[in-house]
């Protein structure tokens, strides 16, 4: 709870509370940009009982109550897989503990995490792939099959890994199982050639309009885009599933194995069948998205790694302060570099017994700890220092960079310790307190998230000026056209995440995108179309009114547009939304005092002014 705290209705979560109020007022939403040409709501049975919850419970307390539904199944599906790999209760400890408070990043650009903070499918399918997996372990092959349908059936990308890892699984224990991986792939094949939708676009080739606006938009999704930092983690990953393959045995070492071998095939497939021949279902598959499953083994195998090398209590401080500081340089590859190199010593340590530094290295190692902290971690304390409201609310960054590692190391330590272990007041007093922490910070939303969520389905002072069916361009602002106004986004850069899976909404995005650039140079730089003066109000992103008057005679522009400027009391309707109480905070995007309704039925013939 501590490290996925609650975010609110944000990122993705999003997307989807936009689905399921489609599925409540198809005749609003139906033609916005995101649903117009379909979306991935097609593939899945999660926005219907989104949609319940929501006309029974408000989109606010639908989106936590699922969120808490979601993370406990997800953390009972981990602790049930890990307890059924692991020796004893300490070291099924150790991994959890990984797993909690390991980094668990598994895309470019930092944008996708397993155990999300915030609503979506991906949450419960990733815990119904833990509890499938944790099945096939104990040979409970009937059950695993029926959770991989629901768990297919709530996001068939991020369920397919664990189906596969699970064949791979059952192959390395009994040759006669290989049938199934191969099995797998001759359907596939078989699909694909029968001209089955959607896999018949298996042989199809993104045109290079299609794919360079795809890389563009979400160039996440490639990996040659990839930067050094999203590597580093993912080859951290991989090396931390390997090491536990190394010092594991049976079953453990055959699940760490299986999925070692399935993300690296994934990965292969997505290079060399999304990148290099641009195949269309590739490129919609995401093949790289079954490093999920690598990122929960490989912070479950530093858990167990280190647990194994205190129990030797050969090396342990030394290699371990290696471990903290090159997670407090993890932002560089020197420090990332360190993690693997430690991760690799600590398993030569385990496997072979006997020391492997001097005393003089041990001290040497203490001192990378230290001066990583005085250098890297102190200052990032003291910046933490005045927006300690912020973390707590989830408006600063993540705080695994320092407390959630030194949290995994510390109690790791304390499971591993006799001592401990004799005097069981101490790790539940530890625990108790850490669980109490978590409860009470574990809703980190902002007070803008919070705000939004109370007006989501009362009236507001925008809504008696716009028709259903108009579509209002909101500046940097979908979640508020959605949910405060209740009414079609005209487009915004969170409604560009589906356009890898229509060509169509591609070239209605990209429309759109060019439409209001003048507006928002931000988000929309890369759509600008004719070279503009970069004045101060061009470089501050302060758009004039003749913008506006440009965007609005567009012959395909938008209905409305509302903004946080006033250019001279030509709005429609201003409205002082009570956001502006988070300036004392949240001193990082502080929001406008209040924002302004314009009438493009009214702006178009109207000309001059100035902000």
């Amino acid at each position: 709870m501590l490290a996925h705290p609650y975010r609110g209705l944000i990122h993705d979560g999003v997307l989807y509370a936009g689905q399921a109020l489609l599925k409540l007022a198809p005749e609003t939403f139906s033609h916005d940009l995101f649903f117009r040409f379909g979306s991935q709501d097609d593939y899945t049975i999660f926005s219907p009982i989104y949609a319940w919850l929501i006309s029974r419970l408000g989109i606010g307390q639908a989106s936590f109550l699922l969120v808490l539904a979601g993370q406990l199944l997800w953390m009972t599906g981990a602790v049930r897989l890990f307890s059924k790999i692991s020796q004893n209760r300490d070291e099924c400890a150790a991994s959890l503990l990984g797993v909690v408070a390991g980094v668990s990043l598994y895309s470019g650009m930092s944008i996708l995490f397993y155990g999300e903070g915030f609503v979506t499918p991906r949450l419960f399918s990733e815990a119904l792939v833990l509890h499938g997996l944790a099945c096939v372990v104990s040979m409970q092959l009937l059950r695993a099959a029926a959770v991989a349908v629901v768990a297919i059936l709530f996001h068939p990308l991020m369920a397919v890994p664990g189906l596969a890892a699970g064949g791979l699984y059952l192959a390395f224990q009994d040759r006669r199982f290989w049938g199934l991986p191969v099995a797998g792939v001759l359907v596939f094949l078989g699909l694909s050639l029968m001209g089955i939708s959607p896999f018949d676009r298996l042989f199809q080739a993104m045109d290079d309009s299609w794919y360079d606006a795809v890389r563009q938009r979400s160039a996440f999704t490639f990996l040659s885009a990839w930067r050094v930092f999203d590597w580093g983690w993912l080859f951290i990953h991989m090396a931390g599933a390997v090491c536990a393959a190394l010092v594991l045995s049976g079953s453990a070492r055959r699940i760490f194995l299986a999925i070692v071998a399935m993300s690296g095939a994934a990965l292969v497939v997505a290079l060399v069948g999304g990148e290099w021949l641009k195949s269309v279902l590739i490129l919609q598959l995401q093949f790289w998205r079954a490093s999920w499953l690598l990122a929960v083994l490989g912070n479950a195998g530093l858990g167990v790694v280190i647990y194994r090398l205190w129990r030797q209590e050969t090396n342990a401080l030394a290699l371990t302060t290696i471990i903290i500081a090159g997670t407090l340089w993890s932002n560089l590859l020197a420090g990332q570099l360190a993690m693997i190199s430690a991760l690799a010593l600590m398993t030569f340590q385990i496997r072979q017994g006997s020391p492997a530094y001097s005393r003089m290295t041990k001290l040497a190692c203490i001192m990378i700890f230290v001066m990583s902290a005085v250098f890297l971690g102190i200052p990032r304390i003291y910046l933490l220092i005045p927006n300690i409201a912020l973390y707590w609310t989830g408006v600063a960054a993540p705080g695994y960079v320092i407390f959630d590692f030194a949290l995994l190391i510390m109690l790791c330590a304390a499971f591993a310790s006799s001592s401990w272990a004799r005097q069981g007041w101490r790790p539940l007093t530890l625990s108790s307190l850490i669980f109490i922490a978590g409860i009470a910070s574990w809703d980190r939303r902002t007070n803008e998230e919070q705000i939004i969520e109370r007006y989501v389905g009362q009236e507001t002072p925008f809504q008696r000026y716009l028709s259903t069916s108009d579509e209002v361009y909101w500046r940097r602002g979908l979640k508020k056209a959605w949910f405060l106004l209740q009414r079609p986004s005209y487009v915004s850069v969170n409604q560009g995440a589906g356009i890898v899976f229509s060509e169509e909404t591609t070239r209605e995005y990209i429309q759109r995108a060019q439409i209001v650039a003048p507006l928002d140079r931000r988000d929309f730089l890369n759509y600008w179309v004719e070279p503009k003066e970069r004045t101060e109000e061009w470089a501050l992103n302060k758009p004039q009114f003749k913008d506006l008057v440009e965007v609005c005679r567009h012959p395909d522009g938008p209905d409305a547009v509302v903004m946080e400027f006033a250019y001279n009391a030509k709005w429609a309707e201003k409205w002082a939304l009570p956001l502006a109480v988070d300036r004392a905070v949240d001193k990082t995007a502080a929001p406008p005092d209040a924002y302004y309704l314009y009438l493009c039925s009214d702006i178009a013939g109207k000309a001059g002014g100035a902000p």
